[in-house]
């Protein structure tokens, strides 16, 4: 457990949560509890992503915005680490 200051100057224990872990502590909205995509699946996210994402910078038009959809997704995919289709896909599979 973390002691946070009050203002009063009264030590106040409180739990640690997961959020309060790694880069989840630097984004600026909430992230999901359950994580499923975990290690170099991860990294490969964010690094698919980001180059999805440029590409479609570059490419312009109608395939270009498609890029940075799937792109930006990649990176929510890979920095949350929870992807909602791997959860499904990972109920109907027992």
């Amino acid at each position: 457990m973390k002691t946070q200051n009050s203002p009063q100057g009264n030590a106040v224990q409180r739990p640690e949560t997961q959020s309060e872990h790694g880069i989840s502590k630097m984004l600026p909205f909430h992230l999901p509890e359950a994580t499923n995509v975990k290690g170099w699946e991860r990294m490969a996210s964010i690094g698919g992503g980001a180059l999805l994402f440029a590409r479609g910078m570059r490419k312009g038009g109608l395939f270009g915005i498609a890029n940075l959809a799937m792109g930006a997704a990649a990176v929510y995919r890979g920095v949350t680490g929870h992807c909602e289709m791997k959860k499904q896909i990972s109920k109907k599979m027992g």
